[in-house]
């Protein structure tokens, strides 16, 4: 997923687990179910358990790998 600096992904929610890697660039992570925010860059991982709403804002020019899937516990 690519975000332009200074543009959001609004909060929402999947079914699935998911998984956040940025590869580039600089993203606030915020974690609306938990009411926590964090600035993530490359080298971060972020998981969330399904329906756990989430939303993203770019710092500067970003991309995000964002993983879908039922993960085992």
């Amino acid at each position: 997923m690519v975000i332009p600096a200074g543009e959001t992904v609004p909060k929402h929610h999947v079914p699935e687990d998911v998984v956040v890697v940025p590869i580039k660039g600089r993203v606030v992570f915020e974690d609306v179910s938990n009411g926590t925010a964090q600035t993530l860059v490359p080298g971060d991982v972020v998981k969330l358990a399904p329906n756990e709403w989430h939303a993203l804002e770019a710092v500067t020019d970003t991309e995000v790998m964002v993983i879908k899937s039922q993960l085992a516990d």
